[in-house]
């Protein structure tokens, strides 16, 4: 393992990201059913497709002009229509020994998403190990289980903590087996958005950062508040607290710490969340890191997701 792949290791932070083009997208009625932040827009569909191309082509070259190593998933040959496949965070996650972990996806569309092969011969077609493709079991019984990846999860690297939102996309049973397979310990709680119905992914309400935790507090039910305020207090970290209205209308919960191979510090996050947080929020972040404000308007919008759920983090060492 390398030097930076230690510090990757030590930091919590990816210096590569996977990402796939959003050659489908358009609004997901399926998942439009728990996932209030979709929204329409007033486009046709093709510029709906010609919109979100472009601000994925940006998005990815403002990452790779600091230095983030982005890994580009094709649509693959087939019928599937899969209009949120620009999310693919949500299918599968990897981690530092070379796994790919496959986690169950709620809706049918979104399920043709999952291409754990496809994503390990890329890996491995740009000098990465994989050393084992991981299935997180969806079924016990007869009864399905759902736990959507690192939009249901959380991670704080550091504390090994996995946070996460109870939801239909989130599990509990499921959410607990898998930390035990990873050594992690779940913290669980409730969430409600401003219209009182659960967030549906982790993500949306909050980050964890090397040194910070950015979570919508109030979006966390009463009793759960003060366990999670704890658990953020002894890891050592600054909570940036936002309201249900910079989460809500600007995502800035969905935001992803990175690193290049300088061990600069890079958050990735749309303009949409950046211009949304305070400037004392924002001096806290520029005087840690690089700042990577992406225009993603079209994907946001229309997707209920924002740049983290665009990031799937790579940590896999080199081969």
């Amino acid at each position: 393992m390398s030097v930076n792949e230690q510090n990757q290791l030590q930091h919590g932070s990816a210096k590569r990201v996977l990402m796939v083009r959003p050659t489908d997208f358009e609004f997901n009625c399926e998942t439009g059913v728990d996932n209030e932040f979709q929204r329409h827009m007033a486009l046709s569909p093709e510029q709906v497709k010609t919109r979100s191309a472009q601000e994925f082509e940006s998005a990815v070259q403002n990452l790779r002009s600091l230095g983030i190593q982005v890994i580009i998933l094709e649509k693959q040959d087939n019928d599937f229509n899969t209009p949120d496949a620009v999310f693919p965070n949500n299918w599968f996650a990897t981690d530092c020994t070379g796994n790919i972990h496959v986690f169950p996806m709620k809706t049918v569309n979104r399920q043709w998403e999952v291409r754990p092969e496809d994503a390990k011969t890329l890996l491995q077609n740009n000098g990465l190990c994989v050393k084992d493709i991981k299935q997180v079991e969806k079924r016990q019984g007869n009864q399905a289980r759902v736990l959507e990846g690192t939009g249901a999860i959380v991670f704080d690297h550091q504390t090994r903590i996995a946070y996460a939102a109870l939801s239909e996309r989130c599990h509990q049973p499921l959410l607990e087996e898998f930390c035990q397979r990873i050594g992690y310990k779940p913290h669980c709680f409730s969430s409600r958005s401003s219209e009182g119905n659960a967030i549906y992914h982790t993500n949306v309400l909050m980050s964890c950062g090397k040194d910070f935790v950015v979570a919508c507090v109030d979006a966390i039910v009463r009793q759960d508040q003060e366990d999670f305020i704890e658990s953020v207090k002894a890891s050592g970290k600054t909570l940036i607290d936002i309201t249900h209205q910079q989460m809500e209308q600007n995502f800035c919960g969905n935001i992803l710490e990175l690193s290049n191979d300088n061990d600069e510090r890079i958050l990735a996050l749309s303009t949409q969340a950046w211009s949304g947080f305070t400037p004392k929020q924002q001096a806290f972040f520029e005087q840690r890191m690089k700042i990577c404000a992406n225009d993603i308007t079209t994907i946001e919008t229309i997707g209920g997701g924002s740049m983290r759920c665009m990031l799937a983090e790579v940590f896999n060492p080199t081969a």
